[in-house]
C-alpha cells in the first residue's frame, strides 16, 4: 500500500516538478533528509524511540500533502525494516519474525495516519476552493446587476427622464439588496437589510 501510494506521488510530483521554484526544491529535499535522519535515529538504537518520527512525518505530510505522506511513509518503513532485519532498534528485542511484524505494524500505523492526514487536508483546500469559486460568482452577480441598473440610469439620464433614472437605481438597489439577504440566509444568517445593513 505504501510503495503504491509512494509511486502514485513520485508520478505526480514529477509533473509538478519543473513548476516549483528553487526554494520549494531545498524545502522538499531537507524535509525528506530530516524524515530519514529521525528514523535513522529512531531505529538505530534499542531504546524505544520509535515514535518520534511522528512530528516529522506529519509535517512532511502537512507541507507536501499525498507526496509528503506517502514517500515520508516508505523512506520510514524502508528504514525500519533495515534496522529490525539487522537486529537493531526498539523491535528487535522478539524473534526474526516478530519483530519485523512490530515494525510493519509501527510503519502501517505511522503510514496511514500521514495518508489520512493528507486526504482530509486535500479535502478541507477542495472545499475552500469551491467555497472561494462559488462566492466569486456570487460577487460578479451583484457586480453586474448594479451595473445594468447603473447603465439604464445613465441612459435614462441622458434622454432626460429622471423618473425612469430613479426607478433604475431603485430597482438595482432592490434586486442586489435581494441577493444579499439570500446570500446570508444561505449562510445561517438571515436578516432583512436596509440602508447600511451591512455596517
Amino acid at each position: 500500500l505504501l510503495a503504491a501510494a509512494a509511486i502514485f506521488a513520485a508520478v505526480a510530483v514529477g509533473r509538478e516538478l519543473p513548476g516549483w521554484p528553487a526554494r520549494r526544491l531545498a524545502e522538499a529535499a531537507l524535509t525528506l533528509l530530516a524524515v530519514a535522519g529521525v528514523a535513522v535515529l529512531a531505529f538505530a538504537f534499542d531504546q524505544p524511540l520509535s515514535y518520534i518520527v511522528f512530528p516529522v512525518l506529519m509535517w512532511a505530510t502537512l507541507r507536501f500533502r499525498q507526496a509528503g505522506a506517502a514517500i515520508g511513509s516508505l523512506v520510514v518503513a524502508a528504514i525500519a525494516v533495515a534496522f529490525t532485519s539487522d537486529g537493531s532498534g526498539p523491535f528487535a528485542d522478539h524473534s526474526r519474525d516478530v519483530s519485523l511484524l512490530l515494525s510493519q505494524t509501527f510503519v502501517a500505523v505511522a503510514g496511514m495516519t500521514a495518508l489520512l492526514l493528507a486526504a482530509v487536508m486535500s479535502e478541507r483546500e477542495s472545499a475552500e476552493a469551491a467555497t472561494t469559486r462559488l462566492r466569486r460568482r456570487e460577487a460578479l452577480a451583484i457586480h453586474d446587476d448594479v451595473v445594468q441598473g447603473l447603465a439604464v440610469a445613465k441612459y435614462a439620464i441622458d434622454q432626460g427622464s429622471d423618473n425612469l433614472a430613479r426607478r433604475a437605481v431603485d430597482d438595482s438597489l432592490e434586486r442586489s439588496r435581494a441577493l444579499v439577504t439570500d446570500l446570508l440566509a444561505e449562510h445561517g444568517e438571515p436578516q432583512e437589510l436596509g440602508p447600511g445593513g451591512l455596517r
